[in-house]
């Protein structure tokens, strides 16, 4: 359409011309291969002269489907990195460290004599080294991932990859030489340059977290490399060997994702994912959008869990919480009640009884759930789920719908407490740190013993050295119990376990982003992916415990916020900023002595209430900056 009024249409057809691609192979899971001899360089610019290469372009029927806009930010390279190191590991194979771990791929710079035409480079990708060389397992990164060029007669040419990305820290290289390590009289090509581009959503940030302990700086950089890492056009569960679409980390890990980046129309996006992947009778499948299901033949529960379907109804609430969006429950009010329906179906006496549990929790036989039976961790997000349905069934005015659901949740409630609740010790079921928590935090304890369950929960980290147990579905839990409950001081001891499975562990073994396991890097044998942000919850914790900007998971209006901030001890000095829809949102506090000077700044349009930890006493905040000075112990935990 031009300004003058007038349309003109290209539309493609017999006319148009086509030619072979200097990309002869792409593949999400293997890499690219270009032949550069193929290139048709200048070929989109005016005046081009098409050779004999070019044929007629076949035509064919349209694509199927729905042509829809995108929504969510467009995926760049967002950040470089340099190599740290380069090595020749065996004659005529060289090795590239960039330092940490990413998701993203190469782009080199070549010098040739001119007479390589024809030479192929290939390259391969890893997280972890064996002695000498990449580690590649399908267990960790996966094992047959790559780039291949094939050099034409330039002296000068460059490579970067066009589609395939891969998560990796080391680059293997053969059939081509770096740059200083070239021997006198080698022919190869050299590689001039080689850097390593991580991409990512451009978009900017939406929070920032800093403190003096380093430990806990290292561990928000890891958490927040993996994050960065998976968020593409779906959230992956790694970069390298799935690039899969599991449900659970949306909903599980959204509340610590929403502190850094503004997920709203990714959200969306992920929600429509889901309607499209929803079964005719109303089962949302663990990875969505459905790309695989051959996981089925080792558990029913990699179809079929309901805390990775759940997300289709966890996540809108989340999204309506935090941006004051009720559009997205509207639209997506069919799905979500489809999915509710599915699971009443498949309840016996108000719980359900199936699904993977605490996924991955820590003890001899993992993965699967070994501390929480499973229906206490279904039923529980069960249970979560029909509070969230009452909820949003009353505000879109579905009435009888609230009713119902407002019922099962009470047979659930009574169920449970009746075949899980143990009156004499506050347990639930094993006592696990996952069972205690997911009870306390959706709501499933009575009021009168709330602080004797937690009581348990804390008791168990204590005596435990205070080691986590929790896995992918019960940590989430652990961390909003122990904030919710007044125990930040608990957590901050577990942030700072190095000795043992958890955060602080994995940074003292060198890892440079959280990994799937809690001993993934284990430096006597690492195992499962280098990349994965499914454990991040704790980053929840740096945002809503110790800075104490807690709301998403609170029962406030859109526009009211808590602030609770916890002097740890070991920590002198906090900053945390967060974007809300009003404005920025930020608090800091310093120790000097006996005395923390707290300094918080609400946007306009925001109220809220900061509650000193110290004495209890609740203060009414308004817009604009606020300080409080607190007297606090010097060994507050």
């Amino acid at each position: 359409r031009y300004a003058d009024g007038t349309t003109e249409s290209i539309v493609s057809g017999e006319n148009w011309r086509m030619a072979p691609s200097p990309i002869v192979y792409s593949g999400i899971y293997g890499g690219e291969k270009y032949d550069a001899r193929l290139e048709k360089r200048h070929f989109a610019r005016t005046r081009y002269i098409e050779d004999e290469d070019w044929q007629t372009a076949a035509v064919v029927e349209a694509p199927k489907g729905k042509l829809t806009a995108q929504t969510t930010p467009p995926l760049k390279v967002m950040e470089t990195y340099g190599p740290v190191s380069v090595v020749e590991s065996r004659p005529g194979v060289y090795l590239y460290d960039f330092g940490r771990n990413f998701s993203g791929w190469i782009s080199m710079e070549f010098i040739t004599d001119g007479s390589q035409a024809g030479v192929m480079m290939q390259t391969k990708t890893a997280e972890v080294l064996k002695p000498g060389e990449l580690y590649l397992d399908q267990t960790v990164t996966g094992k047959n991932y790559g780039w291949e060029y094939f050099f034409d007669g330039r002296t000068t040419q460059t490579y970067t990859p066009k589609f395939s990305y891969s998560g990796f820290r080391y680059v293997q290289v053969k059939g081509a030489v770096p740059a200083g390590l070239a021997k006198p009289g080698d022919t190869r090509p050299v590689i001039k340059r080689m850097v390593g581009q991580f991409i990512y959503p451009d978009a900017p940030a939406m929070g920032g977290f800093t403190c003096d302990n380093q430990l806990f700086n290292q561990i928000h950089q890891i958490i927040l490399q993996a994050m960065k890492s998976n968020i593409k056009s779906i959230f992956t569960d790694c970069p390298h060997r799935e690039k899969l679409g599991w449900m659970e980390e949306t909903h599980l890990i959204g509340p610590a994702m929403m502190f850094n980046f503004d997920l709203h129309n990714l959200y969306e996006k992920i929600e429509g994912d889901m309607a499209d992947a929803q079964h005719d009778d109303g089962l949302v499948p663990d990875i969505c959008p459905e790309y695989v299901t051959e996981f089925a033949q080792y558990h029913t529960g990699f179809v079929d869990s309901p805390e990775w379907g759940s997300a289709c109804i966890i996540n809108p609430w989340y999204v309506y919480k935090k941006y004051g969006d009720s559009s997205i429950l509207q639209r997506y009010y069919g799905v979500m009640r489809r999915y509710m329906e599915y699971l009443i179906g498949k309840t016996y006496h108000g719980m359900l009884h199936h699904g993977l549990g605490d996924w991955l929790d820590i003890g001899p036989n993992v993965p699967h759930s070994q501390n929480t039976p499973v229906p206490v961790v279904a039923t529980a997000v069960y249970y979560q789920d029909l509070t969230i349905m009452e909820q949003v069934a009353g505000l879109l005015g579905e009435t009888e719908d609230a009713a119902r659901y407002s019922s099962l949740r009470e047979e659930t409630y009574r169920e449970y407490n009746r075949h899980f609740y143990d009156d004499q010790t506050y347990r639930y079921a094993t006592g696990s740190q996952a069972a205690q928590a997911m009870s306390l935090v959706v709501g499933l304890v009575p009021d009168e013993v709330r602080e004797g369950v937690a009581d348990y929960l804390e008791q168990d980290i204590v005596k435990r050295g205070y080691a986590t147990t929790a896995g992918d579905i019960g940590h989430p839990y652990v961390t909003a119990a122990l904030t919710g409950s007044g125990r930040s001081h608990i957590m901050n001891r577990m942030m700072n376990v190095t000795d043992k499975p958890g955060y602080g562990y994995q940074v003292k073994c060198g890892a440079t982003t959280l990994t799937e396991e809690w001993d993934g890097p284990d430096p006597a044998g690492p195992h499962g992916s280098q990349n994965h942000f499914m454990l991040g919850s704790g980053e929840e914790w740096f945002y809503s415990g110790l800075a104490g900007i807690q709301g998403l998971r609170r029962d406030l209006p859109f526009d009211q916020v808590f602030i609770r901030p916890h002097f740890a001890e070991g920590v002198g000095q906090v900053e945390a900023w967060h974007m809300h829809p009003y404005g920025r949102l930020a608090v800091k506090w310093q120790r000097t002595g006996d005395r923390v000077e707290v300094e918080v700044i609400l946007p306009p349009g925001v109220s809220g209430v900061f509650e000193d930890e110290c004495t209890g006493q609740q203060t009414p905040i308004g817009s604009g900056p606020t300080v409080f000075l607190i007297d606090v112990p010097q060994q507050q935990d």
